[in-house]
């Protein structure tokens, strides 16, 4: 491994790394989402620890997450929990995190939160779009080789390979899978090439971030590579979408090229392609008309 986490085969010996105890903790099981077990741990010392446990075999999604946030954080913008210690425990993997203490929104969060994003999509230092390594979108795995081109990867490595999933899963049918193949043709019809990759959360939507005990937005859960910071802006609009200060303030960082509602959709359709492979059918329609919405 080559970052400085601690790492161990039991919750015990990650414990006893850290200068804790787990004789005397008390575990909290705490809402963490439909993908992992969550769990607040309060140790002997006052200490307190945010824990993910999920099965054995999953525990390459782990170690993918706290690279992610290593790698965010070394940019500037939203903070992010520090990744601590992982392990295996039995029949289950884990992953420590550095727990956030929550507070109260502030006049001034969804301005500084979209001011912070735009100053985090404007650093780059890469120049090619994916990422080190492959990772994980929820629990569906998200390939991230590396291309040159934005509207390549974007076609290749997320809506071809959640369309093909789809469809050896039978959720969309080979039409629909056509439809698919001849909307991701012509992307560079409608998606354009930044000037560099941008690292993004690729996750943002409104579950992955808290106010943090400064008032500040910290942001979590992230499927991180180097893309477009678009992305992550379309999907902070798929459920909702945040304060309308949240998108002023990040405009004025970091600018809007002319046509983005006419993107968003794009961008979105591969979370919605991810959402009917995770959780089934009720996501057909919602593909289905995004797919119509570009012919």
């Amino acid at each position: 491994m080559d970052f400085d986490i601690i790492q161990g085969s039991s919750l015990q010996s990650v414990l006893e790394e850290m200068g804790e105890n787990l004789i005397g903790s008390k575990l909290s099981s705490v809402g963490g989402g439909c993908i992992n077990q969550c769990f607040i741990m309060c140790c002997p010392s006052g200490a307190q620890y945010f824990i993910k446990k999920n099965r054995f075999e999953l525990k390459d999604m782990f170690q993918a997450e706290a690279f992610g946030l290593i790698d965010l954080k070394k940019q500037p913008g939203p903070s992010l929990p520090a990744p601590l210690a992982m392990g295996e425990d039995g029949k289950e993997s884990f992953l420590i995190l550095e727990k956030i203490e929550s507070s109260s929104l502030v006049s001034n969060f969804w301005s500084d939160f979209g001011r912070s994003l735009g100053l985090m999509h404007l650093h780059g230092e890469e120049n090619h779009y994916g990422w080190h390594r492959d990772n994980y979108i929820g629990s569906t795995p998200q390939k991230n080789h590396r291309y040159s081109s934005w509207i390549e990867f974007f076609a290749e490595q997320r809506l071809r390979y959640q369309g093909d999933m789809a469809k050896h899963r039978g959720l969309i049918s080979s039409e629909d899978r056509a439809e698919l193949q001849s909307l991701t043709e012509r992307l560079s019809e409608i998606l354009y090439e930044p000037q560099k990759p941008q690292l993004i959360h690729g996750d943002l939507w409104s579950g992955n971030f808290i106010v943090g005990p400064d008032g500040m937005a910290w942001i979590f859960d992230p499927a991180a590579y180097w893309g477009h910071g678009e992305a992550d802006l379309a999907m902070t609009e798929m459920f909702g979408g945040y304060h309308r200060d949240f998108y002023s303030a990040y405009r004025e960082v970091y600018g809007e090229e002319p046509g983005y509602s006419d993107r968003r959709e794009i961008y979105n359709l591969y979370h919605y392609l991810n959402h009917l492979n995770l959780f089934g059918s009720s996501y057909y329609s919602k593909v289905k008309s995004i797919i119509h919405k570009y012919f």
